[in-house]
């Protein structure tokens, strides 16, 4: 380091300005870091060196310069003396790529980033400045967002530096091209701020087809938010060019993985099914477990499965809800149609037939996993000639079904989630006598001798998790109880009707349900008390209200136990 770069960064104001004539203009310590880089916290030194000629664009290694210095630092007085003393704001350093706004950003220092836009607007004109304000905002509202929005910048602040706010932009990040604003919502303060400056295209599409709505129920299912966008004229059954529309987002917002978000997918299916969200829309699926497409609940579960990413078995008990929603919302008919498509495709697996679904494991997660390629149109119709007996038989099955009436095809679909949970326990067991024999064949020594490298290795035994499938759906069902449970004291179902009855009403049908469910499963209720003991408790009392576990197993016990001395319990 240079006794120039020392001065700067340790000496007084006059040992620099004796340095500065005796030192070369613009010298590099071993980071390529020049004086003008270590004079962005004190604008006496650097105003002191810019007036020495030294460059005010020096780049270091990295191609950052000491405006990106003063960006990421929130040396606000400096930045504006280097841009004054004629820095180039569009300059971007060589590693990311980044201006110095983009410095700022990535530390928060929006009231900087507020100053350079008035400094520009002041000195380039407001054409310009408007460029950069876009930017800006992108980078606020899109690449760094905040999601409790307390920042000492407003997105109203920087929305009107803007002029239009109806311009695209592309997300890298996640490979979307043609998104806008509306797309990044994070509040219903957000909408807001769009609607006031003049946002007008509500139902645009970026390069998925997908419309602010849908973006809003992919990335961020907040209720409130679907129920602004859809006031402000978003459409509620745009389909994407997955053929899907914003219910079957929601939808796969189902919990496999009970949270937080449990308690906002609900509200958010009920603000859909109350604007008139088409429960039958199909896509362009030609699997014959669906045909003429799969409807939006085809991402819920029909049957007891192993969740591809854990070893836990999991039945639809979620999907029993939605039905219950379906009912309530649309009535027997289309809660038929859907009980229909759930039957269908568990006695399709039952035959082992061969699914050729366009979008089979597609959710909102699947950017995030390798994507298996599509099978080809000649690859489908060779499968689908293969097995036509097959589709045959379960064509003339399906009829004899849908002659049936609702209540019926619900004990018959129960019946097939527990044939499917046998078949779960039968491989468990399996699996938990090749893992026990395993076990015991790798009760080796620690060290063994490896004679062909002449040298001793170590033997790490790697023990996997036994399966224990009615333990995980007696969890499942516990986490389900203590949903309704809480629903019924503190949710928006506590709110319903005048008086207590249709409240009353909503929670005997679950309850009448539910027990039915668990009496053909066969799990004991002392494994869903003690599944209810001892599971995680999401933190729901700041938003939804507080939960009491005793209360809720109290409550449910109570229920069911009435059950054999009401003879007008709810029934379906």
């Amino acid at each position: 380091m240079a006794p120039l770069h020392e001065a700067v960064l340790l000496g007084s104001l006059e040992s620099v300005n004796v340095w500065i004539p005796r030192s070369d203009k613009n010298e590099r310590n071993f980071l390529g870091q020049t004086p003008v880089h270590f004079a962005v916290s004190d604008p006496r030194r650097l105003l002191a060196l810019v007036n020495a000629g030294h460059d005010v664009d020096a780049a270091d290694n990295f191609g950052i310069t000491p405006l990106m210095y003063a960006a990421a630092a929130n040396h606000e007085e400096c930045l504006i003396a280097l841009l004054e003393a004629g820095a180039n704001p569009c300059l971007r350093d060589t590693r990311h790529q980044r201006t110095f706004m983009q410095y700022a950003a990535i530390r928060g220092h929006w009231n900087l980033i507020l100053k350079s836009l008035c400094w520009i607007e002041a000195v380039a004109g407001e054409e310009i400045a408007k460029d950069w304000a876009q930017q800006a905002t992108i980078l606020y509202h899109v690449v760094y967002p905040q999601y409790d929005e307390k920042r000492e910048v407003s997105l109203q602040q920087l929305l009107a530096k803007c002029g239009p706010v109806n311009f695209t932009f592309d997300d890298c990040n996640k490979g979307l091209h043609n998104n806008t604003l509306l797309h990044y919502v994070k509040s219903i303060k957000s909408v807001e701020a769009l609607l006031e400056h003049g946002f007008t295209p509500v139902n645009y599409v970026n390069s998925n087809g997908q419309h602010a709505l849908i973006s809003a129920a992919l990335y961020l299912n907040e209720p409130g938010v679907l129920h602004r966008l859809l006031m402000a004229g978003a459409e509620i059954d745009l389909r994407d060019n997955f053929y899907h529309t914003t219910l079957y987002y929601v939808l796969d917002g189902l919990p496999t993985f009970y949270g937080n978000k449990t308690w906002s997918t609900m509200d958010s299916l009920r603000i859909l099914l109350a604007n008139g969200a088409d429960v039958l829309c199909r896509d362009r699926c030609r699997c014959p477990c669906s045909p003429n497409g799969c409807l939006s609940s085809a991402i819920l579960g029909y049957s007891a499965y192993e969740h591809f990413w854990s070893t836990s078995t999991h039945v639809p008990v979620w999907s029993l809800e939605w039905l219950s929603l379906i009912l309530e919302y649309r009535g027997t008919s289309e809660a038929k149609t859907i009980l229909l498509s759930f039957i269908r495709k568990a006695k399709f697996d039952e035959m082992e037939m061969t699914h050729v679904c366009c979008n089979r494991g597609r959710t909102k997660f699947s950017a995030l996993l390798p994507q298996k390629p599509s099978i080809s149109d000649e690859d489908i119709d060779e499968i689908l000639d293969e097995e036509s007996e097959f589709v045959e038989i379960l064509e003339n099955e399906m009829a004899l079904s849908s002659a049936k009436v609702y209540e019926t095809l619900l004990d018959d679909w129960r019946l097939q989630i527990k044939a499917s949970l046998e078949k779960c326990c039968e491989k468990a067991m399996e699996y938990n006598k090749r893992i026990k024999r395993n076990n015991a064949l790798s009760q080796t020594e620690c060290y063994s001798v490896d004679y062909k490298n002449d040298c001793f290795t170590m033997n790490i035994n790697c023990y996997p998790k036994y399966k224990d499938p009615l333990r995980d759906v007696a969890s499942d069902i516990a986490q389900y109880i203590h949903w309704m449970e809480h629903e019924y004291r503190c949710g928006s179902t506590s709110h319903l009707g005048i008086d207590i009855s249709p409240r009353d009403d909503w929670y005997s049908k679950r309850v009448s349900w539910l027990h039915r469910l668990v009496s053909v499963l066969e799990i004991s209720t002392a494994e869903i008390s003690d599944r209810m003991r001892n599971m995680w408790i999401p933190d729901t009392e700041e938003k939804y209200g507080p939960s009491n576990v005793e209360e809720s197993i109290k409550h449910i016990l109570q229920s069911w136990g009435d059950m054999g001395r009401t003879s007008d319990f709810a029934d379906w």
